[in-house]
């Protein structure tokens, strides 16, 4: 799925959308994953260079993956990068 999830997010933004980042979040939300690090870092280009505002879904998803009882280490990795994506869309 997170390749999949990684190419439809690349060609959104080739073409400009960003709404698609709110389908992004509550996609990951609904199927309960932690988003691998690499998809992590995407969208961490993604939110830079194309000014995406809006934390509300983002906000969700940290909060249902947070309440996950096993978490591994590149998982605890993968969250921490997530809520300093938060910070960025903040800013």
């Amino acid at each position: 799925m997170h390749t999949v999830l990684l190419k439809v997010t690349a060609l959104f933004y080739l073409v400009g959308a960003l709404s698609y980042l709110h389908f992004v979040f509550t996609l990951n939300t609904e199927a309960n994953r932690v988003m691998p690090s690499a998809d992590v870092d995407r969208l961490h280009q993604i939110v830079r260079s194309a000014r995406y505002r809006s934390t509300k879904n983002l906000r969700a998803y940290l909060e249902r993956i947070r309440q996950k009882a096993e978490l591994s280490a590149s998982d605890r990795f993968s969250i921490r990068r997530l809520e300093s994506l938060v910070g960025v869309i903040a800013a």
